[in-house]
């Protein structure tokens, strides 16, 4: 069917190549190359590879600091007033000046 050889040692096993050659409708042959490497061992290579990266050398444009945040112009009069605010002025007793 095809051969197996050990192509390489990464830091966290084998890889291995494995060629195979295959013989389509009209009769030509395909060599098809394919690379093995197991699931854990190329999540932990990638990993290590990732951990290398310095993002900051891949950015296009450097934010700026933050724009401070505009002064309202509307509503200067009425401010917002909170609910709990609203509820707690209603439960308090009403004083009614007495009529003497």
């Amino acid at each position: 069917m095809g051969d197996c050889r050990k192509v390489g040692r990464c830091p966290t096993g084998m890889i291995y190549e494995e060629t195979m050659r295959l013989v389509d409708a009209e009769g030509n042959y395909i060599d098809i190359r394919r690379v093995t490497i197991e699931l854990k061992k190329l999540a932990n290579m990638l990993k290590m590879m990732a951990a290398k990266v310095r993002p900051d050398r891949f950015r296009k444009n450097i934010r700026g600091p933050k724009k401070p945040r505009p002064k309202r112009t509307s509503a200067k009069r009425h401010p917002h007033v909170s609910t709990a605010r609203i509820l707690a002025q209603r439960k308090q007793p009403k004083t009614h000046a007495s009529l003497t």
